[in-house]
């Protein structure tokens, strides 16, 4: 933690994108200018807060096994997705693809503000995943 209290503080960076907007607006101390700018181009790309978002993780002990649950379920939820005007994007290794000996996927669904998750009722999407792979279903994500 930098600068608290009366001491001035010293915060150092490593990225492999220092061009990139987020890390200009830091250096330059423009906080305001990026969250204008951010909102726009959200507001522009119906992303979060301007739509709905609903992550769908998996996880199985075999890579293999989960990557080809995960396509499978991208399948299933394609038609779903287009039916309620909802983008479908993924299947796609999770930031953190391997977690305690657990390959991880996931899918990520961006629709209307207010409107309900394209996915099907009850336990329909649980019981087509094969044998040792997990789902967990996120609704309006705090993180990805």
């Amino acid at each position: 933690r930098a600068g608290r209290g009366e001491r001035p503080g010293q915060v150092l960076v490593q990225t492999y994108s220092p061009e990139h907007p987020v890390i200009q607006h830091l250096v330059d101390g423009r906080y305001e200018l990026f969250l204008a700018e951010e909102i726009e181009l959200r507001r522009e790309a119906g992303l979060v807060p301007f739509s709905r978002a609903c992550l769908l993780r998996l996880s199985g002990e075999s890579a293999s096994a989960t990557a080809t649950a995960a396509s499978v379920l991208a399948e299933r939820l394609k038609p779903l997705c287009q039916k309620q005007n909802w983008w479908l994007l993924g299947p796609a290794p999770a930031p953190v693809a391997r977690v305690a000996g657990r390959s991880r996927w996931q899918l990520l669904l961006h629709g209307p503000v207010g409107s309900a998750l394209p996915l099907p009722p009850g336990p329909a999407l649980w019981e087509a995943l094969p044998r040792g792979v997990a789902l967990s279903v996120d609704p309006d994500p705090q993180q990805l």
